[in-house]
């Protein structure tokens, strides 16, 4: 994105995530402490279990992922097309509107 964060292959590469180059991915940035990701973390089980790829990642314990993305609040989604960003959000959004976040 040219905003001088590491390039995520990278970051995958260390995180051990398979990327691979066509695919599409939400990263979902939460903490255990969170209310909203308390609210929102049933909602995003079921857009992974729609066929939607999901990775959790706890911005407590995975200090590396949340600063390569800048996470600054929680919890917050972030779409990944071919090793780069392509948006994201933050908040809780109902599982219809995750799911055209991925599909738009």
């Amino acid at each position: 994105m040219g905003d001088g964060r590491e390039d995520l292959r990278e970051l995958f590469k260390r995180m051990s995530i398979k990327q691979d180059k066509q695919m599409k991915k939400l990263f979902y940035f939460s903490a255990p402490w969170c209310g909203p990701c308390k609210t929102f973390g049933p909602i995003m089980d079921q857009v992974a279990q729609s066929g939607i790829p999901v990775q959790k990642i706890n911005v407590d314990t995975d200090t590396e992922a949340s600063q390569s993305f800048g996470i600054r609040n929680v919890p917050t989604v972030v779409l990944v097309d071919n090793g780069q960003e392509v948006k994201r959000f933050s908040g809780v959004k109902p599982m219809q509107q995750v799911i055209d976040f991925y599909n738009g």
